[in-house]
């Protein structure tokens, strides 16, 4: 579970709603890419909500705690050939850092479910330019990715590297490579939020956790989401107690 210490810097920088880039290449993303995404469609009321899903069994996909602002009768998962499947069941685990959602159609043809061995993460020692911010909007069921620049461990220690922060449990993004990162990721009308996750080389290794595009705290646009590897065990841990994981 996130620190004390992080929640308050997350009190601190969340300051600005998500932003997307501007002047930088948006592309749909190929379905053998991350076969284990499918797009979580919260729409209870105003804004609608996207966030990826990670597909981790027949009936189980794993999504960040935000999710869980909603009420699971209020999200739809769609996997990525368009197939709507209501969510019959949710459950926050690992201290609420994380969701779960149970669906009752199984997902056919996702062969390769996202995977939570250690091998399959980066171990961020060096900085990673060609990583991919990784979204849904909210008419299609194609994820949709830009390229981004990820900063190394000590990078971001450097960045982050306060009493308030534990970084091993976070992914910094350096927005400066990109610039007029701050556009609108939401619409001006504040009908739709579009969270992204963070991916390296086909593997999902982050959900969003703070933005902060101004601020005395932020030289510049960075970007800062949950390091999934961090909570690897806890997560193995709390899945396989789930019916039919």
């Amino acid at each position: 579970m996130p620190s004390t210490k992080v929640y308050l810097l997350l009190c601190f920088l969340y300051t600005t709603p998500f932003k997307m880039l501007e002047g930088q290449v948006i592309s749909d993303e190929n379905p053998t890419d991350y076969p284990y995404l499918v797009k979580l469609l919260l729409t209870r009321s105003a804004p609608w909500i996207t966030i990826p899903g990670l597909v981790v069994s027949s009936q189980i996909v794993l999504t960040s705690s935000r999710a869980s602002y909603a009420m699971f009768t209020d999200v739809t998962v769609i996997d990525q050939l368009g197939v709507a499947r209501p969510a019959a069941k949710s459950e926050n685990i690992v201290l609420d850092t994380f969701t779960y959602y149970k669906v009752c159609r199984k997902f056919q043809g996702v062969t390769n479910y996202y995977s939570l061995n250690e091998s399959s993460f980066n171990d961020l020692s060096a900085s990673v330019p060609d990583a991919q911010l990784v979204f849904y909007n909210t008419s299609s069921p194609i994820p949709r990715n830009v390229t981004v620049s990820v900063m190394s461990e000590d990078e971001c220690l450097a960045t982050f590297g306060t009493d308030s922060v534990d970084v091993s449990e976070l992914i910094c993004m350096n927005g400066q490579t990109a610039p007029g990162f701050c556009a609108p990721f939401a619409d001006d009308a504040g009908s739709y939020v579009l969270y992204p996750v963070i991916a390296i080389r086909g593997q999902v290794h982050g959900f969003t956790f703070l933005v902060g595009c101004s601020g005395s705290f932020l030289t510049g646009e960075r970007w800062v989401f949950m390091r999934i590897a961090h909570y690897r065990e806890n997560l193995t841990m709390a899945l396989s107690q789930v019916v039919n994981y």
